[in-house]
């Protein structure tokens, strides 16, 4: 049984323990109040009996007229006791007889008594009998007064029989209370040290044994109260603690080769990062320190055609045309390179700046290619961000004029769109061109990676690649989508 339900059960004992002794002392304190009146009642009415019967023999010895008076004072209030409703209640409560009838009797006696005068004359037959008679009724009166006498003694000791019994039985009653108490708190007691006390302090034990670190110890207290709930609870802490414990260490392992993982990669990101910024170094000096020898091999080449020009064959001709046109494309290679090297190596510097005035500029820097194209180009309202405007227009214009080159049998038509998802801004630009197969959408990123040959469409194939560094110093990112023949579209992210 739980101990909540104990509780209660022992609250409603107690509760009707003491509910049932307060009916008790109510109802004998109404018995002893009741007693107590009907002692004071039989009292008062033995009172007047006796004083009736004492003024009886004052008025038989001397036959005075305050005698009388005060005899029928007494009997009159004798007759009102009688009329009275306690009086009435002693008659339900005991059995008092024919008293009002004697109390008549009484009454009537004493006044045929005093109708009989007391002169007797000597040899008065008549006197004689006057005084017989005087003396029957007087007998007759004292006999009644004196029965009337003994029944309220009677009375009164059986009231004060049945007030000695109820004073008993509060007695009893009290005593039996405080057993009841006495057994109640030892019970409690006794409940307390078993179900409470005793489970407390086998589970303070364990909690001190746990505590010292051994997890495989168990409490073991199978009762079905809460106490026993609570060891069962503790243990199941106690397993589950063992197996946090377990699965702990092994965290703290698992997180000790983790940051000896991290340090690794910390390690490889700095010798990646220091062997990029190398390499940009090295194509940065490199492409620059080839631009002397091509310009060598272009002048030269063109000074040897003009010096010698009619006296060579066209194998010649064609030959040093070969020479010319590797020099000048070797140049472009060498510039695009230095471009792509020095998106990195520039400064990087971003402010806020209005997309709508970095794309008029930059359309105003191709309007030549733009007229010799015939190429049109739209654009919706471009938000405000915090971009690194030179860099940020080279973006554009590589995309627009990526878009203008491959254009189709159309005149080129570019449209920029641009939406807000999330917490970046996406920005798109649109064109009617030749479009490519969408296996080649992340082939076209890459540095020097091309889908035409320079007969079809000139150039290096490193603009893309630009972009795309372009945008990741900016933390966005650059994809595209399209069908061959439909044109496409590049997008890319500018963080909010």
């Amino acid at each position: 049984m739980k101990i909540r339900t104990r509780v209660k059960l022992a609250g409603i004992i107690t509760v009707c323990v003491f509910l049932a002794y307060g009916v008790a002392l109510v109802n004998i304190d109404r018995t002893m109040s009741h007693l107590a009146r009907d002692v004071r009642n039989a009292n008062e009415f033995g009172n007047r009996i006796s004083l009736l019967r004492t003024l009886t023999l004052d008025y038989l010895l001397y036959r005075t007229e305050r005698a009388q008076s005060q005899w029928l004072a007494v009997f009159d209030e004798l007759r009102r006791l009688l009329d009275n409703k306690e009086y009435r209640e002693l008659q339900r409560e005991y059995v008092l007889g024919d008293i009002g009838d004697k109390v008549k009797i009484a009454g009537d006696t004493f006044k045929r008594l005093m109708t009989i005068p007391q002169t007797v004359g000597r040899n008065d037959p008549e006197a004689e009998l006057r005084s017989e008679f005087r003396n029957r009724l007087a007998t007759q009166l004292l006999l009644t007064t004196q029965d009337l006498r003994y029944r309220f003694v009677n009375l009164g000791e059986e009231v004060n029989q049945r007030l000695i019994r109820t004073l008993r039985l509060l007695s009893l009653l009290n005593i039996s209370a405080l057993f009841a108490l006495g057994l109640i708190v030892i019970s409690a007691g006794v409940f307390l040290q078993r179900s409470v006390v005793r489970p407390v302090l086998k589970l303070r034990e364990g909690t001190e044994i746990i505590g010292a670190g051994n997890l495989d110890y168990k409490v073991g207290l199978n009762t079905r109260d809460e106490v026993g709930e609570l060891s069962q609870a503790f243990d199941r802490m106690t397993a589950n603690l063992r197996q946090v414990t377990v699965s702990r260490d092994e965290l703290m392992r698992e997180i000790e080769e983790r940051q000896r993982a991290e340090e690794r990669l910390q390690q490889t990101l700095l010798d990646l990062e220091r062997s990029n910024q190398e390499l940009e170094e090295f194509a940065y000096v490199a492409s620059h320190d080839l631009q002397e020898p091509l310009r060598k091999m272009a002048n030269f080449s063109e000074m040897l055609a003009n010096r010698y020009q009619g006296q060579l064959d066209d194998r010649a001709n064609t030959y040093l045309g070969y020479v010319a046109d590797g020099a000048k494309r070797m140049k472009t290679l060498i510039n695009d390179l230095l471009a792509f090297s020095r998106v990195g190596r520039a400064d990087f510097t971003l402010i806020t700046a209005d997309m709508n005035d970095i794309l008029e500029k930059t359309l105003n820097d191709i309007q030549p290619l733009m007229r010799e194209k015939q190429a049109t180009i739209t654009h919706e309202a471009l938000p405000t961000l915090k971009v690194n405007p030179y860099q940020m227009g080279q973006l554009l214009q590589n995309l627009i004029t990526n878009a203008i080159k491959f254009h189709g049998n159309q005149p080129p038509r570019i449209h920029l769109s641009a939406r807000q998802e999330g917490q970046e801004w996406v920005i798109a630009v649109s064109d009617n061109g030749i479009g490519f197969a969408s296996q080649y959408a992340e082939h076209i990123f890459k540095v020097f990676q091309r889908l035409h040959t320079k007969e079809e469409y000139p150039g290096t194939g490193i603009g893309l690649a630009i972009c795309k560094k372009i945008v990741e110093r900016h933390g966005g990112r650059i994809w595209a989508e399209a069908e061959p023949g439909q044109g496409a579209t590049f997008y890319f992210t500018v963080p909010v």
